[in-house]
């Protein structure tokens, strides 16, 4: 199963900086990378589409590789190879020179080709003149003496003016016997300082036998290209492509060497390898697993050291493993409803689940996963961030247990007394006179503030560990208001306040549960009548853009600017505070959002507040 890495964001720009075209060719000839250079030539190429190379670069297209191909030759040995070729580009037909060498991993394993390539068109250009210069010299045998001065001259000219280095050297000897400009530029010497030296000082000097060998060799071979190793006069050391042949000058033999400067290209590709070390590093010491998938299949492509630990496998077991080894049927934990998540993740819509799983041996836990897609390698793939949350969930799981024990603890004492006292104050018991009541009545309302604070914190643990079951039915919101109204209308007449009604007529049914809607509205109107002490409570319905809104508003001391942000958060309390658990509008809020609505408030302080909530309308529920 192919391993894909991350490319360094610094490498690219290294890469599109370069003025040569580069192209980066897979071992089946697809196109994966271009450069900057490459697609200023080409570029009707989408390499997202990882086309064929001998079907693009050409025109017309080729069904087969091309016969000179260098990139095949090298993705075949390993070995640098060079070719010239033709393509027509602009109505007009361009030469480049491609330069083809291996990409090698860790262990020597061919992994890709980078193509380099250079318009030659115009060095080609020069050289085509100088042999048609030469064709019409063998026509004027009469001039032969000027013919042959010119050809001199443009020879020269275009050797001067070539852009690699050119340096000739005796074939005998190795003493270089001419240079052009490019080569002073280079080695950063002048001419006089290069001729007349032997060919292996140009290179280090504890490496002499081996460019002595190589030198040999090419003038056995009579051509030949290789790689090498060169220093300048500032001791600066540069990587060369040396491509080199036998050719006559001024019929004497000479071997020419032409320097193609690959230093730049080099440092990229040991960039490239630090980055893909360091990417590693980052991705094997990660505290979470990681596992990469196929974006299809979702087999697995590469995992780290960690996800193998929390699964148990070996990695190489773990590699090329789907979804199935995970699933675990356990109530709504099915094999349909991970994979649901997984498609959304490689549809492009980040998932975060908690999913109940099993390692090698069958070991069951809980784990967090962290589902998203990423471009790795050049292709998109799923990668998931996996953490064991076995611990965690156990803990939740005993703080549920000692909640429910502590309600009914709490719960069974708080029932007897508050039906004592029941007792007492209906004067069931014996009659009893006014002082002794309005004490009674008070304890009474402490009973209920309490029994109300007790549920409203285990509202809240179920809201807060997903366990509040809610019904969803259609309703109709006016009546829900106008029962509440109902019931909360003796508690504001008794705070001597009027409960006004502002109702829209005809709202849609929504889809809602109507016992927790109550519970809200019941939250707010509490809330407005502790901090209003004159003036009025209205509740308000309007159907708005596919929703329908709830308004509740009072006439109290309003909330201050700097308080507004602290009003639904859990366990807070602005300044205007009467007592309560501070969990009522957390409470509300949590429901609200249950149900896909919003909840808010607008207030002016000392003026009164206005809590807004929308629900959904059937429509667009469905």
């Amino acid at each position: 199963m192919e391993t894909f890495r991350l490319t360094d964001e610094i490498c690219r720009g290294m890469v599109d900086s370069i003025d040569i075209g580069i192209a980066l060719i897979s071992p089946d000839m697809q196109i994966l990378a271009l450069n900057t250079k490459m697609r200023q030539w080409f570029p009707y190429i989408d390499v997202a589409k990882k086309p064929i190379c001998y079907r693009t670069f050409n025109n017309p297209p080729r069904d087969s590789i091309c016969s000179y191909c260098p990139t095949c030759l090298t993705l075949k040995d390993g070995l640098v190879h060079e070719a010239i070729t033709q393509t027509p580009v602009g109505g007009r037909i361009v030469n480049y020179r491609i330069v083809s060498s291996p990409l090698k991993d860790a262990n020597g394993n061919i992994t890709a080709a980078v193509e380099m390539v250079e318009d030659i068109s115009e060095r080609i250009r020069k050289d085509s003149e100088t042999n048609l210069y030469k064709q019409n010299l063998e026509k004027l045998l009469g001039d032969r003496t000027r013919a042959l001065q010119e050809s001199e001259k443009k020879f020269r000219l275009a050797f001067e003016n070539a852009l690699d280095t050119i340096l000739w050297a005796d074939p005998e000897t190795g003493i270089i016997i001419n240079c052009n400009k490019a080569a002073e530029k280079l080695f950063e010497k002048s001419k006089d300082e290069l001729i007349g030296r032997h060919q292996t000082t140009l290179h280090p000097t504890n490496e002499k036998e081996r460019y002595s060998e190589m030198f040999k060799n090419q003038i056995l071979n009579k051509m030949g290209v290789d790689e090498a190793t060169i220093v300048t006069k500032s001791g600066k050391i540069k990587i060369v492509l040396i491509s080199c042949s036998m050719t006559e000058i001024e019929n004497k033999r000479v071997m020419q060497g032409v320097f193609h400067d690959i230093t730049q290209r080099k440092e990229m590709e040991n960039a490239c390898r630090v980055s893909e070390e360091s990417y590693h590093s980052i991705f094997e010491s990660a505290n979470d697993g990681i596992i990469i998938r196929d974006i299809k299949t979702y087999h697995i492509i590469n995992v780290n050291s960690k996800a193998c630990e929390i699964f148990c496998y070996p990695k190489e077991e773990m590699i090329g493993l789907n979804l199935e080894p995970f699933y675990i049927s356990f109530g709504q934990y099915t094999a349909e409803k991970c994979r649901q998540f997984y498609e959304q993740a490689a549809s492009g819509i980040p998932q975060i689940f908690e999913w109940f799983t099993k390692d090698k041996f069958g070991r069951e836990f809980w784990v967090e996963v962290n589902a998203k897609r990423a471009i790795i390698g050049g292709r998109y793939c799923l990668l998931s961030i996996v953490r064991d949350i076995t611990e965690r969930k156990q803990a939740i799981t005993a703080k549920e247990d000692f909640m429910n024990m502590v309600s009914h603890e709490l719960r069974t004492p708080l029932s007897a007394i508050k039906e004592a006292f029941s007792l007492v104050t209906e004067s069931r018991t014996g009659i009893i006179d006014t002082e002794k009541k309005d004490i009674l009545d008070i304890a009474k309302r402490n009973i209920d503030r309490l029994t109300r604070l007790i549920n409203q914190v285990l509202d809240f643990q179920k809201l807060d560990a997903g366990m509040m079951k809610l019904k969803f039915e259609e309703n109709n919101i006016n009546d829900i208001i106008r029962e509440v109204h109902l019931a909360m209308l003796s508690l504001v007449s008794k705070n001597r306040l009027k409960f006004n009604l502002k109702l829209e007529n005809k709202l849609p049914r929504a889809n809602f549960d109507k016992d927790k809607i109550i519970e809200v509205l019941n939250n707010l109107i509490s809330n407005a009548v502790k901090y209003t002490k004159r003036g009025s409570i209205t509740i308000a319905s309007i159907k708005g853009d596919n929703s329908i809104q709830v308004s509740v508003t009072d006439t109290g001391c309003g909330i201050k600017e700097d308080d507004m942000p602290k009003l639904f958060k859990r366990f807070s309390q602005v300044e205007r505070k009467v007592g309560g658990s501070g969990l009522g509008l957390a409470i509300s809020k949590e429901i609200i959002e249950i149900h896909k609505g919003k909840i808010w408030a607008e207030s002016e302080f000392g003026k009164g507040t206005t809590v807004h909530f929308v629900l959904p309308i059937t429509e667009r529920r469905r």
